[in-house]
């Protein structure tokens, strides 16, 4: 039971906070975007095992969400805009591809060097190497390069408000649940 309720909390944090993060990439950096993102993840992970409370947990559950906002979206949209920039539009699909090639091989090999670590330490050691790999991606993030310019974006303000993005995004979210309710079989 509360594992579901750790994973509602990771999904909450998405939910709320995907629309306004989007906007921020957009409109700010794609490339900070992602940074913050990593950042964010990294550390809600290797904060996990050093927190004794459920509610503390859930909390870093739902800051781990908000992180994987910040990255989720901006990260394809900069390397296609850095591909375009380059005249390499070829290689987009491709690029695409080589990702989830490295995170499927990623999801294999992470629970086998979990095992490992497991055998010869505690269980928090898999939190904070797990954690620490996300933040050494984050500073690898920070020396790549960004075309991107942001552009004023029809319906958003060119000053970036968190709170009415996240206004609009509640709003949206009220009448998609209203319609799912409505229409249900």
């Amino acid at each position: 039971f509360q594992i579901a309720i750790l994973t509602g909390g990771l999904a909450l944090g998405v939910i709320l906070f995907e629309i306004p993060t989007g906007i921020f990439a957009d409109l700010k950096s794609r490339k900070l975007s992602v940074f913050i993102g990593f950042i964010t993840l990294g550390s809600a992970i290797v904060l996990i095992p050093f927190v004794h409370s459920f509610l503390l947990t859930l909390i870093l559950w739902f800051i781990a969400g908000l992180g994987v906002t910040f990255i989720s979206g901006a990260d394809e949209a900069w390397r296609v805009d850095n591909l375009k920039y380059a005249k390499r539009k070829d290689l987009i699909q491709e690029s695409f591809i080589k990702v989830q090639v490295i995170a499927g091989i990623g999801f294999i090999i992470g629970p086998l060097v979990s095992i490992i670590v497991v055998q010869h330490y505690p269980l928090k050691w898999v939190w904070i190497l797990s954690g620490l790999c996300v933040l050494i991606g984050g500073v690898m993030v920070f020396f790549n390069k960004e075309i991107y310019t942001p552009q004023k974006k029809q319906g958003y303000s060119s000053t970036f408000s968190l709170r009415k993005s996240f206004i609009v995004s509640l709003k949206k979210s009220s009448s998609a649940f209203k319609l799912f309710i409505r229409k249900r079989p």
